[in-house]
C-alpha cells in the first residue's frame, strides 16, 4: 500500500497484464541501454516474455467469456486485485480493505456471509 498524502495507492498494477507488457519493455529499453553489446538479445527475449504474457491475458479472457459478466464476482480477503478485475470485468468484494494488517469483525463476517448467499458468489479467495 502506498499512500501520496490524499489517496491509498494499489500497488499490484501488473495484476493487469497489458501493464506487464509495459514494465517488460520498459526494463527491457533500459536493459539494453546499459549494455548495448546485448541488446538484440535482451530485446529478442523481452519480445519472447511479451508474447507470453499476452497469451495469459488471452486466455484469461476467452475462459471469462464463458462466465456472464453480471456473475463476475469473487470475494477476496483484502482488497488488492482492482486492476484484475477491472481488465477482465470482475467484481471483486474484499472481507478487509486494501491494508492487510486489519482483521475482520465478526460482524463483518456475517454480512459477508449473507452477501454470498444473497448474491450467489461462487468464489472466494483468502489468504494465510
Amino acid at each position: 500500500m502506498v499512500e501520496d498524502g490524499s489517496r491509498i495507492v494499489d500497488p499490484h498494477a501488473w495484476q493487469d497484464p497489458r501493464n506487464g507488457v509495459l514494465y517488460a519493455r520498459a526494463i527491457a529499453d533500459g536493459l539494453a541501454r546499459a549494455a548495448p553489446a546485448q541488446a538484440v538479445a535482451i530485446q529478442g527475449r523481452a519480445a519472447a516474455y511479451i508474447a507470453e504474457i499476452e497469451a495469459v491475458d488471452s486466455w484469461i479472457t476467452q475462459t471469462l467469456a464463458a462466465i456472464p459478466p453480471a456473475r463476475r464476482r469473487i470475494i477476496t480477503s483484502h482488497d488488492a486485485f482492482g486492476y484484475y478485475a477491472a481488465r477482465y470485468g470482475i467484481t471483486m468484494r474484499g472481507v478487509q480493505g486494501i491494508n492487510t494488517e486489519s482483521e475482520p469483525s465478526a460482524r463483518d463476517i456475517a454480512r459477508l456471509a449473507a452477501q454470498i448467499r444473497r448474491e450467489r458468489i461462487r468464489a472466494v479467495f483468502v489468504e494465510t
